[in-house]
């Protein structure tokens, strides 16, 4: 099956910039990474012939890696915070290891249950951060539980269609459903009066169309392998438009203060 190729620009400005942004703008997008590895992980294991998938995993490992040396620079000084990012860091290496094995079903399977713990805890530290008023923005939380459900949807998707069975999948998955169609009608209503945010996100509406035609269709046409490299395509489209959108409301944003 032919993948159109994309450029891998998947959080750029977090890459390039990591020590000149907030604990709430890297905590939220250490879920999307996490999230991002393992749905690189099930479509390598779907299309093991594909090189993409491996250059990109590895690429996303080291972003997470730096990203979280920063973090945990940033909340040194912080008892509660530096505990949470320490259980994150502890916990990072059963994941890598997950990452790192030879494909197959009972091998996403662990990936599948490694990137789960993970993201709980991602998640834990992120709402530790705004308990603190460090969080994100508005428009920014948003954006990046968008990017996080489009890369869950994915990887949930990719690996039913991989073998994995598990009790919790089919009930998840309509969670991250429910999770990316209320954000992107909570982040539309935010910027209603911005006609270039707005551009944006009518670009992800777009690209969604074509991903819950898949995802509507996964009962029945499971194996489909048009509407397998729709998911694959789509959800690193998304992930795109997040960045550039994370971009312009930072950017916004500094304009205001």
């Amino acid at each position: 099956m032919r993948i159109f190729h994309l450029l891998f620009c998947v959080a750029l400005l977090t890459v390039s910039h990591a020590d000149e942004l907030s604990p709430g703008v890297l905590a939220s997008g250490q879920r999307v990474l996490i999230e991002r590895m393992a749905r690189l992980y099930m479509w390598q294991a779907l299309q093991p012939q594909q090189k993409e998938p491996a250059e990109r995993l590895g690429k996303t490992i080291k972003q997470f890696d730096s990203q979280l040396a920063t973090l945990e620079r940033q909340v040194h000084k912080d008892v509660e915070l530096s505990d949470q990012v320490a259980l994150l860091k502890d916990q990072w290496p059963a994941y890598r290891m997950a990452l790192a094995a030879a494909v197959s079903p009972k091998a996403s399977q662990k990936v599948l249950e490694e990137s789960e713990n993970l993201a709980w805890l991602a998640q834990s530290g992120t709402k530790l951060i705004e308990q603190k008023k460090l969080g994100a923005s508005r428009g920014i939380q948003l954006t990046e539980g968008i990017a996080a459900a489009s890369q869950r949807l994915a990887k949930q998707y990719l690996a039913q269609v991989g073998g994995v069975k598990t009790a919790f999948l089919p009930k998840d998955l309509q969670a991250a459903r429910s999770e990316f169609e209320q954000s992107m009608k909570d982040l539309r209503a935010l910027y209603a009066g911005n006609s270039k945010l707005l551009e944006q996100i009518q670009l992800m509406e777009d690209q969604w169309l074509f991903f819950q035609r898949a995802l509507d269709a996964l009962g029945q046409k499971m194996h489909d392998q048009e509407l397998v490299s729709n998911v694959i395509v789509t959800s690193e489209h998304i992930l795109e438009v997040t960045d550039t959108l994370v971009g312009k409301i930072l950017f916004l944003q500094g304009q205001n203060k």
